[in-house]
């Protein structure tokens, strides 16, 4: 029975002391935390944290064994710490870099750490997996910009080309592209104005076209086309939206109305002079406007051979004078021509030309006027009024 006794105590110490030893056993706690997501070729920081979580037991002999891949790399491959009191913790810094030639993806830095806890004999171990983020982002630029005409008016159907060029360094996918139509501006013909591209690579650009009809309504100057862009990146997993605008300059219509002010009494064979009255009735002004007036057998010596007006607004006129010597022609019309030359606010040139007739007479159909002269004229009149007064003063004496 006293043997029993002793045994039984002897089990149960046994007993306290394995549960008193499993709650003083301590391990390594490792975190982590990555400042950013690299692109190929850039750096981040990745903090490394050690944690003794032990109350009673310090850890000892610490020592981490950093590995990466291919695509990613520590600018150290090994650190030691001396020992972890119970409860403290202590914090490394790796500077991660991504090779040139990584791929979009993700990659993993392995560390390996070995270490003792106080009062144990053999070593343990532990290994974490950092992951590292490699982004390769898609940029995607609307390029080479151009229209089938070059001076664009309200009403006009014009044709629209385009690229889509990938000046990223990642492949764009699934990209969707479409051209914000509006009724106040322009609306696209024989498509939605919408475009799916499966993928544009590095590099890599796309053409794009569509059929535009203007709004006779669209005011004129620099009008702006929104392009919505919407794509994804090579690993499908990060989303890129983006608004981008083509330009699209509306020049206004022009309606030049030339025609003759004055005129001198012009016959064959003689010199004489004509006005020109040109009108801008159009919706734009005329820059750097030049007239230049046309010589033919009818018109000869023309001067001034170039006038040079300048702006012309519109809604505004500008009259000029032309003398010339008549061709020996029957009397009768004749067109008089002149070349207009003028740029519209957006240096476009432009050049046409105008007529208006112009009557040439006959000898017959000239006034005739008198070879007396207007001195003439006024001595006269004063020798009249004379011998009226002296006519008058004599009358008077008399009576």
């Amino acid at each position: 029975m006293k043997t029993t006794l002793i045994i039984a105590a002897v089990i149960s110490l046994m007993l306290v002391t394995t549960a008193a030893a499993a709650s003083t056993t301590a391990g390594l706690t490792v975190t982590w935390q990555v400042a950013s997501n690299i692109k190929p070729g850039g750096e981040t920081t990745a903090i490394v944290t050690l944690t003794n979580p032990s109350a009673t037991l310090g850890i000892n002999n610490i020592k981490a064994y950093i590995s990466g891949t291919n695509d990613v790399s520590a600018d150290i491959t090994t650190f030691e710490i001396a020992g972890l009191s119970a409860g403290s913790s202590q914090q490394t810094a790796l500077k991660v870099k991504a090779s040139t030639t990584a791929t979009a993806s993700t990659s993993y830095l392995t560390v390996l750490i070995t270490y003792n806890v106080e009062g144990g004999s053999s070593q343990q171990q532990t290994t974490v997996s950092i992951p590292i983020t490699i982004n390769r982002a898609p940029i995607l630029q609307i390029q080479n910009i151009k229209y089938n005409i070059s001076a664009i008016e309200p009403g006009n159907i014009v044709r629209l080309t385009f690229d889509i060029s990938n000046v990223g360094d990642g492949a764009a996918k699934n990209v969707l592209l479409k051209l914000n139509q509006s009724s106040a501006t322009f609306s696209v013909v024989g498509s939605s104005g919408q475009d799916y591209i499966p993928t544009i690579a590095v590099g890599g650009r796309i053409s794009s076209a569509y059929t535009l009809i203007l709004s006779p309504s669209i005011p004129v100057g620099t009008q702006l086309i929104p392009v919505s862009l919407s794509y994804y990146d090579d690993t499908k997993s990060q989303n890129y939206t983006d608004t981008q605008y083509i330009g699209l300059t509306v020049s206004g219509k022009y309606n030049f109305i030339v025609a003759l002010d004055t005129q001198d009494y012009l016959t064959s064979g003689q010199l004489g002079s004509i006005n020109i009255k040109i009108a801008n009735a159009g919706v734009q002004d005329a820059e750097f406007m030049t007239v230049q007036p046309v010589e033919n057998e009818v018109y000869k010596q023309i001067t001034p051979e170039t006038v040079y007006v300048g702006s012309l607004k519109s809604d505004d006129y500008d009259t000029e004078k032309f003398t010339m010597r008549v061709g020996y022609i029957q009397p009768g019309l004749y067109p008089f021509i002149i070349k207009l030359a003028y740029r519209d606010q957006y240096g476009n040139p432009y050049e046409q030309n105008y007529e208006t007739n112009v009557r040439v007479y006959s000898a017959a159909e000239v006034p005739r006027t008198s070879s007396i002269s207007t001195t003439t004229i006024i001595i006269a009149i004063a020798a009249v009024a004379a011998v009226a007064y002296f006519v008058y003063r004599r009358k008077k004496k008399s009576k």
